[in-house]
């Protein structure tokens, strides 16, 4: 998805796919609640789970540590992942539901500016 200049949101991180916001939005929750800046990814994992989730969780957090929402370390081959939070996760979910907000807002602002843009009359507003 792009915006109205032909920027790709998610290069800017702007724009997060639905799986990897859960898995950011649980990640901010479960630091939150522990108030530690680094997780556990086997803590972060909950017991009972069907063996493809694990596979896809992890998936997600290498989404966010190469969108730059976490970090990731191992110290050894097949060792527990300590996933760290970076500035960036805290500053898009600052408070709990105004992400998912301001990118339906920005999409609508999006949608204006491209239809006006045929007229030349973007005015930033949104519908």
């Amino acid at each position: 998805m792009t915006d109205a200049y032909g920027k790709n949101l998610v290069e800017r991180g702007i724009l997060l796919m639905s799986a990897s916001r859960k898995v950011a939005s649980c990640l901010h929750q479960t630091r939150k609640q522990r108030e530690e800046d680094r997780i556990n990814f086997h803590k972060f994992l909950e017991a009972g789970r069907a063996p493809k989730e694990p596979a896809l969780l992890f998936y997600e957090v290498l989404v966010l540590k190469t969108t730059g929402y976490v970090d990731v370390e191992q110290n050894e081959a097949y060792g527990d992942i300590a996933i760290s939070k970076l500035p960036k996760l805290d500053q898009t979910f600052l408070f709990d539901g105004l992400y998912m907000k301001l990118e339906k807002k920005l999409r609508s602002c999006i949608y204006v500016c491209t239809s006006a843009s045929n007229s030349g009359s973007c005015t930033g507003t949104n519908a």
